[in-house]
């Protein structure tokens, strides 16, 4: 059993629907393993640039550090 902190980042050269469908296969078949992803959905996106000016808020390159380093968990969607 093992788990996996994955920063989701849909849109980021795929379509935004691909992300979803995968996600939603992996969160079927994992269970059935014993082991889980925790997910953090990060809102850096093209369609943000384009609403906001900016792809990631200004302490967007810290929070990447942070989730690659596993120091960061939060297990919910993150919208700036």
């Amino acid at each position: 059993m093992s788990k996996a902190n994955v920063a989701q980042i849909a849109g980021d050269g795929i379509g935004v629907e691909v992300m979803d469908s995968a996600r939603a296969v992996l969160d079927v078949l994992l269970p059935l393993t014993g082991d889980t992803i925790v997910w953090t959905e990060l809102d850096w996106s093209c369609e943000r640039y384009r609403k906001r000016g900016a792809m990631m808020p200004a302490d967007g390159m810290l929070l990447a550090e942070q989730l690659a380093h596993q120091r960061f968990v939060r297990p919910r969607s993150l919208s700036y």
